[in-house]
């Protein structure tokens, strides 16, 4: 069984897989793929496998590559205001999965790999001004920020993007997910580590602990003295958040934030009562 040069478009994806081409071959009740490969934009995809036995449950093997394939065509369009992934995405991984029909198969894939992401970014997204800006316990807080910090740490703030330095991280495949632990995720104001899922249906969530630069820190807290309730040892502002939904959204855990916050304001109320 043999096919070259073929085409699908599909509604989920923003360009079109192309150049699609298989080499297959049936013997003793099973299927070997010998050569799979595609292309999205100027990415590619190389896939092997076999499928045995031949029946409404045979269990699958499989490998996969994937090299340099921009993540904004493996996603729906956007509206040009709403925040979107972009970036280039390598990966291998190799697993196994039961079934014939898809939804079968996404509920019993497994694999392991490793997942490379450069030139990383998410677009009408500033982490650090969207994790700010949900913290209610401090009303109007990014607006305070915006006109209390010096020119230079302002402009951070207001930065439409968050540009995030390369990733290279081990992954496991699991009940229709992708699994990343242990991830590191650095920017020029701000670390994020943690880890989370992405569903093979594209929904995701990500359980990290936001780190904001000490010298952007710094003068976040001279601006709003309330802030220093979340600085840790190392002078930076750091607290719970967590990402989820698709375009990609950020929670800071409110209840985390509120008890530092009054931890601080305790601890600065008794240490001046000692100071009298």
């Amino acid at each position: 069984l043999s096919l070259s040069d073929g085409r699908l478009a599909l509604a989920a994806f923003e360009a079109p897989i192309e150049a699609i081409a298989l080499d297959a071959r049936v013997h003793d009740g099973a299927l070997d793929l010998t050569r799979g490969s595609a292309t999205i934009g100027d990415g590619t995809v190389e896939l092997i496998g076999s499928v045995q036995p031949l029946t409404a449950e045979p269990n699958i093997s499989w490998k996969l590559a994937v090299k340099n394939i921009a993540i904004e065509r493996l996603l729906p369009a956007r509206a040009p205001h709403e925040p979107r992934l972009r970036g280039r995405v390598s990966t291998t991984a190799e697993g196994r999965a039961v079934g014939l029909s898809w939804p079968r198969i996404s509920q019993t894939l497994s694999g392991t790999g490793r997942l490379q992401v450069h030139q990383a970014s998410i677009e009408n997204l500033n982490v650090v001004r969207a994790a700010l800006g949900r913290l209610s316990i401090i009303p109007g807080l990014v607006e305070l920020l915006e006109t209390r910090l010096p020119e230079s740490a302002r402009a951070k703030l207001t930065a439409r993007d968050t540009a995030i330095q390369p990733i290279d991280v081990p992954l496991t495949i699991q009940d229709g997910r992708m699994w990343c632990q242990n991830v590191k995720l650095t920017t020029d104001t701000m670390e994020l580590e943690g880890g989370g899922f992405c569903g093979l249906d594209r929904t995701w969530e990500a359980p990290m602990r936001l780190r904001i630069a000490a010298d952007l820190s710094a003068p976040m807290v001279k601006s709003v003295n309330q802030l220093g309730g979340l600085t840790n040892s190392q002078g930076q502002l750091e607290f719970p958040v967590a990402f989820r939904h698709q375009p990609p959204h950020v929670f800071p855990d409110l209840e985390y934030v509120a008890t530092r916050l009054i931890q601080g304001q305790a601890q600065q109320f008794i240490g001046n009562l000692f100071e009298r």
